[in-house]
């Protein structure tokens, strides 16, 4: 039951400005959500159909998740104070 994973422009770029040990968590996370997103504790983001969000440390993931297609688009990656700026 594995998803195909797709990750943004904008997500990898701002996953190339965090720190080398916050990257290795954010990736790990987001290979974790490829296998199974829903063994997470995603939480569905308001006024939004299919986008969701799941935590890791204080910084928040970003995803669409499409359960017909078998996919996780990743479109954002920030610190939880400024993720949702500018959605």
């Amino acid at each position: 039951m594995s998803y195909n994973l797709k990750i943004s422009r904008t997500a990898e770029k701002e996953i190339a400005r965090l720190t080398s040990k916050i990257r290795r968590q954010m990736v790990e996370k987001i290979q974790s959500l490829e296998d199974n997103p829903y063994s997470q504790d995603i939480k569905q983001l308001k006024g939004e159909k299919d986008a969701y969000r799941v935590d890791s440390g204080k910084y928040r993931i970003l995803f669409h998740l499409d359960d017909k297609a078998k996919a996780v688009t990743i479109f954002r990656v920030k610190h939880r104070r400024d993720v949702y700026r500018n959605l």
